[in-house]
């Protein structure tokens, strides 16, 4: 029995994943920006808190929907033999962020309600928005990707889980360096940058653990390979078959 291999990306395909990522990321981002300006002026979005977190959750549903969709579109273009299953990849990533969509309503909710601990303010709503984009995005290529390659979903839920460990840790540390700017700046941060890094360090991650991971199978080592039902019965067949000979063995001696 010869094991399902794990991707072996070569530099052109990761290339050219890289930079459609990062084209889909940067639109994305101005998407993000356009449609919370459509909403009203910044003074609007800061005052109106009410409102602020619907907004923002409605934002994040659909840039995460349209940016996902763009890459399994561009996949599906550019490598057809491996995503060729379109319809049921959005399928997931629908399903994935309407999901998200009710679970993080809780959170902006939280997120916006004083208490005596408490003082919401628009740069925290904006983080969740931040947290939300990012964590969406993560699911649902998850997701794409398990659907693709199930054997290997261990294998995705690490480079996959790395990816988006590093990004919030970036997104983190870009915040942080803007703490002495004005609210303006520090809010125009926040709505271009979570889009750009996701869609950036997903990509470049995916290539190098895939890399890293061809490397091991090739020294013997697919630990995180999950075999199928007829896999499992054919490794207990050839493993009978081989007790079997080795008895025979021991008889004729």
């Amino acid at each position: 029995m010869i094991e399902n291999a794990p991707r072996d990306p070569q530099a052109w395909e990761i290339v050219s994943k890289t930079l459609i990522w990062l084209v889909v990321g940067m639109l994305i981002a101005w998407l993000v920006a356009i449609l919370i300006m459509a909403f009203g002026s910044e003074s609007f979005l800061i005052s109106a808190k009410s409102l602020l977190p619907f907004v923002l959750m409605t934002i994040a549903f659909v840039a995460t929907l349209v940016g996902v969709g763009m890459v399994v579109t561009g996949y599906h273009i550019f490598f057809p033999k491996v995503y060729n299953d379109f319809g049921k990849m959005m399928a997931f990533s629908f399903v994935i962020n309407t999901i998200l969509f009710f679970v993080f309503a809780l959170i902006y909710f939280f997120a916006n309600t004083p208490t005596l601990w408490w003082t919401p303010n628009a740069m925290t709503i904006y983080l969740v928005l931040g947290f939300h984009i990012c964590f969406a995005v993560f699911l649902s290529l998850c997701a794409v990707d398990m659907h693709l390659n199930p054997q290997y979903s261990w294998s995705v839920l690490v480079w996959s889980s790395i990816g988006f460990g590093l990004t919030i840790v970036v997104l983190m540390l870009v915040y942080m360096s803007t703490v002495s700017s004005e609210q303006s700046t520090r809010l125009y941060y926040l709505m271009l940058m979570p889009s750009v890094l996701i869609f950036l360090i997903m990509p470049l991650i995916q290539s190098i653990w895939y890399k890293i991971y061809y490397t091991m199978y090739e020294l013997g080592s697919n630990f995180l390979y999950l075999y199928t039902i007829d896999e499992q019965l054919q490794i207990e067949e050839t493993k009978r078959e081989e007790n079997e000979m080795l008895d025979d063995i021991n008889v004729e001696q």
